[in-house]
């Protein structure tokens, strides 16, 4: 499979240990070149906040609403950041590590070089977002929702898209072979030009209105 080309997220000074919660008043905060380990930021309404050249470990985001907020040179590791919603936020270079973003929704994001790995994006809303430089690897997008995104140069290695719903968001050119996509919902023009294996032929077939005897 081709590999998508993606930056890393660039991190170039020693983080130091973030100390306090995440208890913020003022309508931008900015936190960076942090290591932040067993935090909580949970039930907030109309945060905006940004992170730039951070690492998160272990952290719990749970039913937060995060508006035009920015993820700039970041990695998760093993933190859950479900139920929550991201509209009108940036994720510029980002690397989900063993992640749960179950129910999360991104609504009019815009998502460049982002790495997702061994992750659960179970339920998960992607919509009117531009992705650019996406890689997920062995990681569950099942029963997720994708409405009207713009893709570019994404790849998608052994993922999880059973019972997945894809509207106007075109897999052109887009790897499937690896992937698991078992009774997926999906319009003619998102499922064009993607490239699939033979054991997922049935599949697609039937999208089409084509039945196989």
């Amino acid at each position: 499979m081709k590999k998508t080309k993606r930056k890393r997220p660039l991190i170039k000074l020693i983080l130091e240990d973030y100390v306090g919660n995440f208890e913020f008043e003022d309508d931008l905060h900015i936190i960076s070149y942090k290591n932040i380990v067993e935090k909580e930021l949970v039930n907030k309404n109309n945060y905006r906040i940004r992170f730039d050249s951070c690492t998160f470990k272990k952290v719990v985001f749970n039913y937060n609403k995060l508006d035009r907020s920015e993820f700039i040179d970041v990695v998760f590791e093993n933190c859950d950041l479900s139920n929550n919603t991201f509209d009108n936020s940036i994720f510029i270079r980002c690397e989900f590590k063993e992640c749960k973003l179950v129910g999360s929704i991104f609504s009019e994001c815009v998502l460049t070089d982002v790495l997702i790995e061994e992750s659960i994006l179970k339920y998960a809303v992607i919509e009117d977002s531009k992705i650019k430089s996406l890689e997920a690897i062995n990681s569950s997008f099942n029963e997720a929702s994708f409405y009207g995104n713009e893709l570019k140069n994404v790849s998608f290695d052994s993922v999880d898209f059973e019972k997945a719903i894809f509207y106007e968001t075109k897999l052109n050119g887009v790897d499937l072979s690896t992937c698991k996509i078992n009774s997926i919902k999906i319009d003619h023009k998102s499922i064009e030009g993607s490239i699939i294996s033979s054991w997922q032929a049935e599949s697609v077939c039937y999208l089409l209105g084509v039945k196989i005897k």
